[in-house]
């Protein structure tokens, strides 16, 4: 079973930002290959942000201001200065002494080079948006607000929170700590982080971790956009064991850790299969399932009901 969160599953997280990462590796590289005067460019913006500020306040207002810079005909002339044929816009959050932070990674592509007095001009215009949309106490400063680069092929997957290998491990800079490692935190018992970590996955429910501008993914030749829940799907895989679906619903009705204990066991290496063959109800066990699973960390086992009479497997 997979429940399908970008921001708040680890296992899930990993799943759909692995499938996002090769979708925009795939775009950049074939932007930057189909003409000499292509680039893409990184731009990344904030808000000014507080201890005591609303998280899913600021996330909301950051996304509406966002959306202002491009609309109507001064936004379709401001594209057209820009040369910005597509983009993509990803969503990242970190807490630090001030609060909240929710900030924007922008992968622009473009057909020219934007000149430092229109990076100027989107500076003071983001600040009357953010006004607008925040209030005063929000708007960013002049240095702050907007941060306009050559994407940097090293780190733009990291920017944009798609690096798998670091996204559990990412630091935040200086005092401020990324969500997974205030989930670290809270695990290890601290009660602030508890509280911040709950405050989070209220907060970020139903955000957008990465979105693609209109017609972009179709230009890139890219099938339809997946479910954050359809991303979190591992792989093919084989049957490790199969429960009858009555047998499956008692056994998670008397233990409310039992899913995390078949996951447990599915995930023993080696020994996987025996590890699924003790546990109770179980009553097929592939013969097929000799060999490690066809999954590595930090993929994870997949229950897969038929009903809630029917059957369970697990792959």
């Amino acid at each position: 079973m997979t429940c399908g969160s970008v921001w708040t599953c680890p296992v899930c997280a990993a799943n759909i930002c692995a499938r996002r990462a090769a979708e925009v590796k795939a775009a950049v590289e074939r932007w930057n290959e189909a003409n000499e005067t292509h680039r893409v460019a990184m731009l990344t913006l904030t808000v000014r942000h507080a201890r005591g500020h609303d998280l899913e306040r600021l996330r909301r207002g950051l996304a509406r201001a966002w959306r202002k810079v491009w609309m109507g005909k001064a936004g379709q002339a401001r594209r057209w200065r820009w040369g910005v044929s597509h983009q993509i816009r990803a969503l990242e959050v970190t807490h630090g002494e001030n609060g909240w932070h929710p900030h924007l990674h922008v992968a622009l592509f473009q057909t020219r080079e934007t000149t430092p007095e229109q990076v100027d001009a989107i500076r003071e215009l983001w600040a009357k948006l953010v006004t607008k949309e925040l209030g005063s106490d929000c708007a960013p400063s002049w240095e702050r607000g907007v941060d306009y680069r050559a994407l940097n092929t090293t780190n733009y997957l990291t920017k944009l929170g798609l690096e798998v290998a670091s996204m559990t491990e990412k630091k935040g800079r200086g005092a401020s700590r990324t969500p997974w490692q205030i989930a670290a935190d809270a695990a290890a018992g601290d009660r602030r982080s508890i509280a911040l970590w709950l405050e989070y996955t209220k907060a970020m429910k139903g955000a957008r971790q990465l979105f693609w501008s209109q017609g972009a993914r179709r230009f890139f030749g890219l099938v339809r956009e997946e479910s954050e829940h359809e991303m979190s799907q591992d792989g093919p895989g084989y049957v490790l064991g199969e429960w009858d679906g009555a047998v499956w619903d008692a056994l998670c009705r008397a233990d409310r850790f039992w899913v995390s204990k078949v996951a447990a066991a599915a995930s023993t290496f080696p020994g996987a299969a025996a590890a699924v063959g003790r546990l109770e109800g179980v009553r097929f066990l592939s013969s097929g399932a000799i060999g490690p699973p066809l999954y590595t960390w930090p993929l994870s086992p997949v229950c897969h009901s038929e009903s809630t009479t029917g059957s369970v497997a697990l792959m």
